[in-house]
């Protein structure tokens, strides 16, 4: 994969030629999600009932009871750490529904959640990560409501991950192979294949969750709170590395201000390997430069070439038709919202219009390009 080196999570590949299974979560997400390092499965299972209740007396209980101190955690591990984020990050995001900063309430616990961060590489509580993939299933399940629509947003974001990972991962090896190899195609399809779990997810959660419920009962879970004064984003869909898809196929040299600080906002929220690829890749031509390049290029494509530019167009594709619905969804839900209000990510829905156009324009630069390849060059 050019000159970059990540550390994988264990049960990924990116071995060429590998049709995976979309939905399989990595073994290493399903051992994390295994894991109670604070022994509060209890208080977890409880955690619903303080809510409805508004029992912050409770809540702030719960913490001060199965917060470690910084010396025990000191000999956990990476994955330790992520199950106790899950857990704190989530008795303290409740809090704040409450209206109360926690640091404020349990400052003794700030210092714990930030040396948690500094071993898991993560920010300092819970992310979409935690909340979704490393959220056991069944009665040990983590959520903040009773709401059975609750356990379909971690159900629908468990159906998207495996596949979208699996997918940027692919594309980051896709920028390793000639457009004019067989096996960019064959490659592109697995990508494709993978990323098409975004669909099936949006769909899956259009289906199963009620705009109305997920705007006024859920959606306050998600606020940002503060610790030592730095204001850290809850769980979003938006942390989900689909940007850093869009990153690597038609966007890593885009100039647009508006989508570059989207982009900035929201890496420190995903893993490593996904921050590392991110980096890595900006400011470098994306595979729809690359595409259109080699159709200025070249006098006369290769079929191999030519096939290259239209799996590029399918992936676009792919992602217009993940952005079309997941726009008409977050539409419909804030409309149940105050117009002042902002999305899980910091942002209002008009920043996925603006997301959906800047892919469509992509899509149109790869055609325009293509259109103009097919005329005689003496009639350009």
């Amino acid at each position: 994969m050019n000159d970059l080196d990540v550390n994988l999570p264990k049960g990924f590949s990116t071995q060429r030629n590998i049709f995976y299974k979309t939905y399989e979560q990595p073994v290493e997400y399903l051992a994390i999600a295994r894991l109670d390092p604070l022994h509060c499965d209890n208080e977890m299972a409880e955690l619903p009932a303080w809510n409805k209740k508004g029992n912050v007396d409770a809540i702030v209980g719960a913490i001060l009871k199965i917060a470690p101190t910084t010396t025990v955690i000191s000999s956990f591990t990476e994955s330790e750490a992520h199950a106790a984020l899950r857990d704190l990050g989530m008795l303290m995001a409740s809090v704040k529904k409450h209206g109360v900063e926690p640091e404020t309430l349990v400052p003794s616990v700030v210092p714990v959640m930030v040396a948690l961060g500094s071993i898991a590489s993560m920010v300092p509580r819970e992310t979409i990560m935690h909340y979704a993939a490393w959220n056991p299933d069944g009665e040990r399940q983590r959520c903040f409501t009773h709401f059975f629509d609750e356990v379909k947003v971690i159900q629908g974001t468990k159906i998207a991950i495996p596949g979208l990972e699996r997918a940027t991962l692919g594309l980051a090896e896709l920028q390793s192979i000639p457009l004019d190899s067989p096996e960019f195609v064959r490659h592109a399809r697995l990508v494709h294949m993978n990323m098409s779990a975004m669909v099936k997810a949006i769909v899956f959660t259009i289906v199963n969750v009620n705009p109305r419920v997920f705007a006024v009962e859920l959606r306050p879970y998600y606020d940002p709170f503060t610790l030592n004064g730095v204001e850290y984003m809850g769980a979003g869909a938006v942390q989900l590395p689909v940007f850093v898809f869009d990153h690597l196929l038609w966007s890593s040299d885009s100039r647009d201000s508006v989508f570059t600080q989207f982009k900035e906002h929201n890496i420190p929220y995903c893993t490593p390997v996904f921050r590392t690829l991110y980096h890595h890749f900006t400011g470098k031509a994306s595979l729809v430069r690359l595409a259109c390049q080699m159709l200025r290029d070249v006098r006369t494509p290769s079929l191999h070439q030519m096939q290259s530019v239209q799996a590029i167009n399918d992936l676009l594709d792919v992602l217009v038709r993940f952005r079309t619905p997941h726009k008409s969804l977050a539409n419909r839900a804030f409309a149940h919202r105050d117009d002042q209000s902002l999305g899980s990510g910091g942002y209002r829905p008009t920043i996925l219009e603006h997301i959906l156009d800047l892919t469509l324009e992509a899509k149109h630069d790869l055609k325009y390009a293509l259109r103009m390849e097919q005329e005689p060059k003496e009639q350009r």
